[in-house]
């Protein structure tokens, strides 16, 4: 039986949209590969389809939405997922996205051995790109057309890795951190006692240095390069050169005034991150290897991933590192500005994590704060300062706010970590003697407490050098950490000692106090101690969680006065609020056993909640609260999945809730044809709540294999809960061709009582789908989803040209064409939606030239948001979206005022100033060169158009109008060279109200855009015909549209070869 905790899930809910696409949701669409060799493709409209590796299409999905991000995973991948040996990170769509990894490229993993004979440069398909000797593992990028080779490899017994190997994580992404400093730690009052970090080789793990500086000159005794972009660790950002300068920095280029913490400190710097701030995982473990291997006594990390509990990859290595070598990590602690939001690798055990500060010693707003996620540890362990800090500016670089061509100002906990880096190697100076363990321990006991803020905000307190180095008697540990007490707090008190080390001649007399926790928490052995010259003394401080029932993280401190000083320890524990035991009892159906509960809880008030996917009977601790839980039941012999929903109050006392799936009933269709086939389909539990902004959903992938049952529930409290049926029926040998069927039985409220439901073609709408080409004959996918549907579906192979008979259940639908090279995520997405209607029979038609420009953009307050599909095919109600496959600008003004000027092709989004209104300019750039089509090579266009506050609470469609350039003579990209061609020219506007047409000009070239013939239209309201014939030996047509409305708003687009001529 597993045992979950709380956690959180907040989603934006899914709503039907419209044909066109905001951007945000563009930004989101790329092809992601999954360690298993099956792919999922993100549209533009924030869908996803499923398309399962070679060999595997029987293998199935199961996915749910949690913390707004989509997780796809294959049902094979749910044991090790259990077993803690794979890395749930793999299968976060949304997450690969975000992090770059949706490209369709390599898929970037950490694979680690037992340190036997077998290892990842054992497995096929793989390239090992570095070896991370310190936890015995080794970087791999897998080729998208290795990956399911490299699957079957992995797992040669289902359910288990590969004999020797023990985890595999992804290589992720890590970046800076970033949101009268030198004093305030200290540090003069060391340098006149000597202490300048003299002899202490010192490691910057970052972006890298700039050798000209001034004040790193001759500082730098060696450089490498881990990224592969740069092979003198040159500096593109900035980051590293201003961190570098902080820790041992000159000030040569201030006459001193901006010198680091450490002057006279040994660096070698180990460029970690690219030019653009981010780097891998696997690479910043190599750097940090590398960094001890030349000796460094301590390390800078002013970087970081996502939250952990102190077990990822880099924390293994800053862990094993440190014990074996004897290096301090001093690494910054995360500026997301939350609680229980330290990021790793400062989340290791061994590491100094470092929280900022201000100048004036309070808590800088985007410092990350404790406890650890997980164990409820104390991080950070000291804080310094990185507000507003002023150092090195690297050549050509913009890093915060430059002062100067040598200075900039910039914020995080990267720039108090350098800080506390330079304290580390006046302190080693001081005692060379010292291990990493007794260093950070020092500089935690020396730290100035700051009033008003707890151990999980500044850990043991502000750095303070000065004291570090004078102080005679030093802790064995600079915090203690008793995790978390479990409710009701009955447990046995545990007590945790600290040694006390006297390094001077004379015994120190120490009193002792412990403060802060609920009262009786925290107890001492003793209040007062003597400590031997030379000689060690001990004070065990016990927690005892029976004493007071106050719940929550416990912040306290441990002080040892005497001898002139106070020695603190940052001392925590958590009690856990009140929760009780939900215990979801599964049973399979007659015969059969529960191969996978999957589902999730969420609480009905806040959103929060958690996934969960077990094996066998599942136990969650909850508070007393209002909750839906939601979940399959599944028997993987049998093919049998079963749907629950239970709503479950809790007041004072846990409960069970049973999910017998022997009394679920079936839930099928029944077509026409009778002898279809159930090629993909999907059961959705959904739930949200618009007003608070969460949304959750858990999806069961169906096929011809898999019988589904519902167990029909209550009505549900939530609101918008949705139980849905949704499948695609294809012909019986299995093709989506000379037809298939999609329908959607959604039931709001409740799921219902299973029904094997009968269905006419007349009852169905059918459409006669055409798909052009583009000058070549190449295979795309088709994906279908009704229009209320926020899970994930699987796509079917499209061959262009050709034709598909589709049939769809009457309502809200979206169907979305892709193409392009599905192996290096170049892309294209066509997006329609439309209403289908009973009986009625339509006509789409996909993917056909003449191409031009569709733009749409809205305005909320005074935020604009701005796309365009400036390669759009001739289909009115399909927009086809090039935004992965073309390069461009986007230059956005008001009133002759630029306001955005990017390199993305005709994507904006900006706040314009409070109120503004006028006439705005937008002018976009794209270019393309794809294998699929000779055609649309460039595009560029120009709107004009007004803006005003929309009224308030409410958002305005912009007044950015298109023109729709239609040839029935254009067929698969070409028209014929010698016979005359009539067109169609339509005005037309996304949203609401189009002004209407006042002037319309159209014009064509016949040599790429070098010369323009103005063609007469005929125009009746908005609708306009012209005619062409085309010169001797012309083979491509570009084109050039215009139009002024009703309301004096403007557009201009040219298309460089439309269409092509045969």
């Amino acid at each position: 039986m597993a045992t979950l905790t709380t956690g959180t899930a907040h989603a934006d809910p899914v709503l039907p949209g419209s044909a066109a696409f905001t951007p945000a949701e563009r930004a989101r669409a790329g092809t992601v590969g999954l360690v298993t060799g099956d792919k999922v493709l993100v549209s533009p409209t924030g869908k996803f389809a499923f398309l399962p590796g070679e060999g595997r299409e029987d293998v199935g999905y199961v996915a749910y939405t949690e913390d707004a991000e989509q997780h796809v995973i294959p049902r094979d991948a749910l044991p090790l997922l259990r077993r803690g040996v794979l890395d749930e990170s793999l299968f976060n769509v949304t997450g690969l996205v975000r992090d770059g990894f949706g490209d369709g490229g390599s898929l970037p993993l950490i694979v680690q051995d037992d340190g036997g004979s077998m290892s990842a440069s054992s497995l096929d398909g793989v390239t090992v790109v570095r070896n991370l000797e310190s936890i015995d593992a080794k970087a791999v990028e897998v080729p998208p057309e290795e990956a399911v080779g490299f699957w079957a490899g992995l797992t040669p017994k289902a359910g288990a890795l590969s004999p020797g190997l023990t985890h595999v994580w992804l290589d992720g992404k890590v970046e800076v951190l970033l949101d009268e400093s030198v004093p305030q730690v200290g540090a003069p009052d060391a340098w006149a006692a000597g202490y300048t970090g003299s002899g202490v080789t010192t490691a910057i793990l970052d972006t890298g240095y700039d050798p000209t500086h001034p004040d790193l000159a001759g500082k730098v005794a060696e450089a490498v390069d881990f990224t592969r972009t740069s092979p003198g660790a040159i500096d593109g950002h900035g980051h590293g050169t201003h961190v570098a300068s902080t820790v041992a920095g000159s000030g040569a280029a201030s006459d001193g005034r901006y010198k680091g913490v450490a002057p006279d400190a040994s660096l070698i710097v180990g460029k970690v991150l690219n030019d653009s701030g981010s780097g891998s995982q696997s690479g910043i473990i190599a750097g940090m290897e590398w960094a001890a291997e030349q000796g460094a006594a301590v390390v800078n990390m002013s970087l970081g991933s996502g939250p952990t509990d102190g077990t990822s990859p880099m924390d293994r290595a800053v862990n094993e590192i440190s014990e074996a070598t004897g290096t301090l990590f001093v690494i910054a602690a995360g500026n997301d500005g939350c609680v229980a939001c330290v990021t790793s690798p400062s989340t290791a055990d061994a590491a100094l994590s470092v929280g900022s500060v201000t100048k004036s010693d309070d808590l800088s707003g985007f410092s990350s704060q404790g406890p650890r996620v997980g164990d409820y540890a104390v991080k950070p362990d000291i804080a310094a300062p990185g507000s507003a800090i002023t150092a090195a500016r690297a050549t050509g670089t913009a890093l915060g706010e430059p002062e100067g061509d040598f200075y900039t100002t910039a914020s995080g906990t990267s720039m108090a970590t350098p800080h506390v880096t330079g304290a580390v190697a006046i302190l080693k100076q001081a005692h060379p003697d010292w291990t990493a363990e007794r260093l950070k321990a020092a500089l935690m006991g020396s730290a100035t407490g700051l009033d008003g803020l707890s151990v999980y905000q500044q850990g043991a307190g502000r750095l303070d050098v000065s004291t570090a180095i004078s102080a005679a008697v030093t802790p064995s540990t600079g915090s203690l950490s008793f995790g978390n007490f479990a409710h009701p707090h009955d447990q046995t008190p545990v007590g945790k000692t600290v040694t006390y080390t006297n390094a001077s001649g004379a015994a120190v007399a120490l009193t002792m106090s412990v403060t802060g926790g609920n009262s009786g928490l925290f107890t001492l052995d003793k209040t007062a101690v003597t400590v031997p010259a030379g000689g060690t003394a001990e004070v065990t401080v016990t927690a005892n969680p029976s004493a007071d029932q106050t719940v929550g993280a416990q912040s306290a401190v441990l002080a040892a006065t005497g001898g002139g000083g106070t020695v603190r320890t940052a001392v925590g524990a958590n009690l856990e609020a009140e929760k009780f035991d939900i215990t979801i009892d599964a049973t399979a159906r007659e015969g059969g056993t529960v191969d996978a509960l999957f589902g999730g809880w969420f609480d009905l008030d806040s959103g929060e909640g958690e996934s969960f996917h077990e094996a066998d009977d599942i136990t969650v601790r909850l508070p007393a609260g209002r909750y839906e839980l939601l979940g399959y039941v599944a028997t993987e012999a049998t093919g049998e999945v079963t749907a629950f929903a239970t709503d479950v109050i809790i007041t004072d006392a846990g409960q069970t809730v049973v999910w017998d799936a022997r009394k679920g009933r079936r839930d099928d269709v029944n077509l026409d044809p009778k002898d279809e086939r159930l090629d993909i389909g999907t059961l959705r539990l959904s739930a949200m709540n618009v007003t608070e902004n969460w949304y959750h959903s858990f999806n069961w992938w169906l096929d011809d294999t898999v019988k589904a049952y519902t167990v029909p529930s209550a009505t549900m409290l939530g609101k918008y809960f949705t139980y849905q049926f949704q499948a695609q029926y294809v012909s019986p040998d299995g093709s989506a061709n000379p037809y298939r069927y999609n329908v959607s039985y959604p039931t709001a409220g409740k799921i219902p009582a299973g029904t094997v439901r009968t269905v006419r073609n007349s009852a169905l709408q059918r459409d006669d789908e055409t798909y052009h080409s583009q000058g070549t004959a190449i295979t795309g996918y088709r994906q279908d989803y009704s229009a209320d549907d926020g899970g994930v579906t699987e796509a079917v192979e499209q061959v262009l040209p050709g034709k598909a008979t589709v049939y769809f259940t009457p309502g809200a639908w979206v169907s979305e064409l892709y193409v392009g090279d599905f192996d290096g995520g170049a892309t294209e997405v066509a997006s329609s939606l439309s209403t289908k209607i009973r009986g009625r029979t339509a006509h789409p038609v996909w993917n056909k030239a003449p191409l031009g420009a569709t733009s749409y953009g809205s305005r909320f307050a005074d935020d604009i948001h701005i796309g365009a599909a400036l390669f759009d095919d001739a289909s009115r109600g399909v927009l086809s979206d090039s935004y992965l496959v073309a390069t461009g600008t986007s230059v956005l003004s008001l009133n002759g005022e630029e306001l955005v000027a990017n390199e993305d092709p005709c994507d904006v989004n900006t706040a314009l100033a409070t109120g503004a209104s006028g006439t705005a300019t937008l002018t976009c750039t794209a270019t393309r060169s794809v294998d699929w089509s000779p055609l649309g090579t460039t595009s560029s266009a120009r709107w004009t158009f007004a803006t005003v506050p929309p009224p308030a609470d409410e958002g305005a469609d912009l007044p950015l109008n298109s023109v729709a350039l239609g040839s029935a003579s254009v067929v698969n990209g070409y028209a014929p060279a010698t016979a005359m061609q009539f067109v169609t020219l339509d005005a037309f506007a996304y949203g609401e109200g189009y002004a209407g047409t006042r002037r319309l000009t159209f014009e064509v070239s016949y040599d790429d855009g070098v010369t323009w013939k103005r063609i007469i239209v005929h125009r009746t309201g908005d609708h306009a015909t012209a005619s062409l014939k085309h010169p001797a030996g012309a083979t491509f047509v570009s084109t050039r549209l215009s139009l002024v409305d009703n309301a004096g708003n403007t557009a201009t687009v040219t298309t460089i070869r439309s269409y092509g001529l045969k």
